[in-house]
């Protein structure tokens, strides 16, 4: 399991993407539900042999609008966002 290994948890890099994405979730938060989907995934650089690992975060709104953050595993940096 590659991820027990990780500088940043899942947990933390989900608490990354919310401070990254804040304005967009709350556009997308109604009477205190929120109204879209979440995604968590491993990334590894091709060919690194899993030597950098980032997570990509990812939201979906109901209206098929997207947001993505790229965090490091390593050291929990946003290395993009929109």
């Amino acid at each position: 399991n590659v991820s027990q290994d990780f500088a940043v948890s899942s947990e933390e890099a989900i608490d990354i993407a919310k401070m990254k994405l804040i304005d967009e979730i709350s556009d997308l938060t109604n009477n205190g539900n929120f109204e879209g989907e979440c995604y968590l995934k491993v990334l590894g650089e091709s060919g690194s042999d899993f030597r950098q690992l980032f997570w990509a975060f990812s939201i979906v709104s109901r209206d098929g609008q997207t947001y993505n953050v790229i965090i490091s595993a390593s050291d929990g940096s946003v290395l993009a966002g929109d």
